[in-house]
């Protein structure tokens, strides 16, 4: 329920006013990700929820430039551990499969520069 109400907030707060993103982006982000993305990656895979890569999908989608420099921590903690549980089997995990799938390539459309 925590990350649909942080979803909701980026959908909802993030705008065209450029300085509003920035200050998001280093105030709000790095608090957030360290917890979020550390449960991730250390939980057993059935106990990672798909939510943290929607939520990550909409912050990166949101704030663009804002998050790049994020982006490599995002990947060291979420990419090999949601790639472990997805490519075994195409069966198992759809619902983190697809989100995976949202986040890089809204990392590819938003933030690719990041990546480098």
């Amino acid at each position: 329920e925590i990350l649909r109400m942080v979803q909701t907030f980026f959908l909802k707060s993030v705008g065209p006013n450029h300085e509003t993103n920035t200050a998001l982006a280093r105030k709000f982000i790095p608090p957030l990700l360290q917890p979020v993305l550390a449960d991730y990656q250390t939980n057993v895979a059935d106990a990672r929820v798909p939510e943290v890569l929607d939520v990550l999908t909409v912050i990166v989608s949101k704030l663009s430039d804002g998050i790049s420099t994020e982006i490599p921590q995002v990947f060291e903690m979420v990419f090999s551990c949601t790639l472990d549980m997805i490519k075994t089997d195409f069966q198992s995990y759809p619902d983190h499969r697809i989100k995976f799938y949202e986040l890089l390539a809204a990392v590819n459309a938003k933030c690719f520069h990041s990546l480098f």
